[in-house]
């Protein structure tokens, strides 16, 4: 696997392709190894995301949530919905400040294409994709990889300094 580390310690704008075998095992080893960083997390609520970081964790969560639940420690940002485009673009400004040299880890593309239609999205993450280099941060976008996501990396792939392909683990029996 990709060393998730590596992908992290630049300031690239990385299109991060995640097959769902590995996908909550990938997403658990950014947990690990982000700090300083802001995670966009859109798949879990705040009640399942804000328990996997330390209560001296460096980085910002913007999770959906109640904006009125207390987690001791943890800078965490309740959103509405994934739908909200302004509120997540919004809450990212906010984080960044927290930050000189932050590093936006999002999860996931693919959930935002459920909830938002794919021109909206493709002016969303081209703005937020510009807005992390004029500010001279990196990005990673996670996307499920499967046939429908194969099919946007074209409209996508153009905003970013790279795409990297995670591939399955293969299962050995014996």
């Amino acid at each position: 696997m990709v060393e998730l580390v590596d992908v992290m310690k630049d300031k690239k704008n990385i299109l991060l392709l995640v097959p769902p075998t590995i996908y909550q095992k990938t997403m658990n080893s950014f947990y690990s190894v982000a700090d300083s960083s802001i995670i966009v997390s859109l798949n879990k609520p705040s009640d399942l995301i804000i328990p996997n970081f330390p209560k001296e964790s460096k980085n910002v969560v913007i999770c959906i949530g109640n904006r009125n639940e207390n987690f001791e420690g943890n800078n965490k940002i309740c959103i509405q919905s994934p739908n909200g485009l302004s509120e997540i673009s919004i809450s990212i400004s906010q984080a960044t400040r927290v930050f000189s040299n932050p590093k936006l880890i999002f999860d996931s593309l693919s959930t935002l294409l459920v909830y938002n239609q794919l021109d909206v999205v493709l002016k969303f993450v081209h703005f937020i994709v510009s807005k992390a280099r004029l500010l001279n941060y990196g990005t990673v976008f996670i996307m499920v990889k499967d046939s429908e996501s194969e099919k946007m990396i074209p409209k996508f792939g153009a905003f970013f300094d790279e795409i990297v392909y995670l591939k399955d683990e293969v299962k050995k029996n014996g």
